[in-house]
Formats: structure tokens, sequence, C-alpha cells
């Protein structure tokens, strides 16, 4: 209980890992040595053995990457086949198609056994032992989760699940959404076009304002991108249709966009670009000083 507080008295230029032993679930209890539960000691935990060796390993970074593709019906539909053809029925247009995206995380993995001043990634060691979140363990493959894991650890979403490996790929159903109702639509297009006009007078007027600034905080910044797909979406709504404009094309895909559409979109591209690039000043990353004490 003294040992609270990890000093030194020289620069540490290492990697420190700790691993925090959760309390036991089920009305076990720890005991007052302190090193093992009521029901079995630590040293012959599982999990702990598991913590022991995964420890060298650890994730420095990811490589991130995507596709899509459409699939004839989500997985329930088969379950609604098989259990009452007139629920099919009902359901037909809702399960009619669905987009999946496969996301794929390759993680860039060092180890103790590397130089600290190695930029170089090792795979000799063993694989990562991370922990997934609720959602995740529901989407990943089920060989990717470790068995026989008697830690519980426990985050504001419920359980956490030990995962293996340097890469993880699952697949999202992806819902179809729109913004607007059909009865939306139609109302847009009977608006009064000196009212139309007058709202893309201030869009184009608020293109220029308050825009999001890479010096904000994460919050701030947030709300400013936010504020800024707003104005893109309403000008996407209300400007004239295509068709009856000049044709503006942009240079990249050949995508036909309005004008002002075009503008906001390319704002917030550049904003988001920068942002997810690290070119902001308040970074969500470690603090390079660092000082901690356990409570």
């Amino acid at each position: 209980m003294s040992k609270r507080s990890i000093r030194s008295e020289e620069k540490f230029t290492g990697i420190l890992r700790l691993a925090l032993l959760p309390p036991p679930l089920e009305g076990k209890s720890v005991s007052d040595a302190g090193n093992q539960y009521t029901s079995f000691p630590l040293s012959e935990s599982m999990g702990v053995k598991r913590l022991i060796y995964h420890a060298h390993s650890y994730p420095v970074g990811a490589k991130i990457s995507w596709d899509f593709k459409d699939v004839p019906t989500v997985p329930s539909y088969h379950l609604f086949n098989h259990n009452d053809q007139n629920l099919v029925k009902s359901f037909g247009e809702m399960l009619k198609g669905v987009t999946v995206g496969t996301i794929n995380f390759e993680y860039s993995v060092k180890t103790m056994h590397d130089s600290i001043h190695s930029r170089a990634t090792s795979s000799l060691d063993e694989p990562l032992l991370m922990l997934a979140l609720p959602h995740h363990a529901q989407v990943l493959p089920f060989n990717s989760i470790l068995p026989n894991f008697d830690l519980h650890y426990q985050c504001i979403k419920g359980p956490m699940t030990p995962i293996i490996g340097n890469t993880w790929s699952y697949d999202e159903h992806l819902t179809n959404t729109v913004f607007e109702s059909e009865q939306d639509i139609r109302n847009i297009q009977k608006m009064d076009p000196e009212t139309k006009q007058t709202i893309l007078n201030q869009v184009e007027l608020d293109l220029g304002r308050v825009l999001p600034t890479l010096t904000e905080n994460v919050y701030g910044f947030g709300k400013q991108v936010a504020r800024l797909a707003q104005l893109c979406r309403i000008a996407s709504v209300l400007e004239t249709p295509i068709s009856e404009k000049k044709h503006d094309s942009d240079e990249n895909d050949g995508t036909v966009y309005k004008t002002l559409t075009r503008k906001g979109t390319r704002l917030l591209h550049d904003a988001l670009t920068k942002f997810l690039d690290g070119v902001n000043s308040d970074f969500l990353v470690y603090g390079e000083n660092l000082e901690f004490v356990l409570r």
C-alpha cells in the first residue's frame, strides 16, 4: 500500500508497462495478502499468465483500411424467412438490401526487445493482447477471442473481451439513412424562390465565418465542424438543380457539385484532413512528460 508512486532520479527513456488486475466477480474476493483470490492464487490465473506472456508486445500505431459492398439482405432476413413467411413479406422493402463495410486495423507493434531509438517494428515476439469494447467483440471473428481468460475487465459500456492478434477485421452493416423525408423534399420544392435565395445568401456569408480552426480544442473543433457540415447540407438541399446551372465538376473524381455545396464540402474536407493528419495543436496522444501516482 505504501508503493503508490514511481519516481526516477534520472531521465527515463525506456518503456513502462503496468497491468491492473481487476477485482474478481461473482462474489469472490481478494485475500488480505493481496496476491490471490480466495478461490485460487493469482499465480495460477490463466489471465495473469497471459498478461505476462504478451507483456513485451505493445502497439505504437495502426493503418486503417475499409471496403464497402452491397449485399441482398441483412443477416436477420434468413431468420425471418425460416420463422414466419408473412413477416418476410411485411418487411420485404426494409430487407431489400444493405451496405456492408469491412474495416481493417493493422497495428504497428514494437516489443521491449527493440531499441528505444528504433522506429522499426517487430513481428518476432508474441502477438498483441488487447481488450475489445462490447460492440467490437460482437463483430470480431470468434477465433480472435482469447478463451480461458479469468480476469474480468469492465468499462462503462460493459465487459471487455480479450483479443489476440496484430490485425482486426470486422464487418459493419450500415444503415441507409436520409436527412429529409419525401414530405420535406416536396415542401422544399414548393418553397418561394425569393425565400430560398435569401437562405442561400446567408449560407454563403456563413461559409466565411467561424470556420474550423486547428488551434481550437477537440471539443470546440468538433462543434465548428458540425456547424460547417450543416451549412453544406442546407446548401445541397436548397441550391438550384444542377441541370439548370452550369456544370461544376470536381477535378478529382468528376463528380458534379453545386456551387455552394462544392465550396462548403471542400472547406470541410480540408479541415477534417488536417485534423486527422495531426496538424492541429490539441493532440489526442499521450504526454511525453509523464508523472503518475497510483491511487
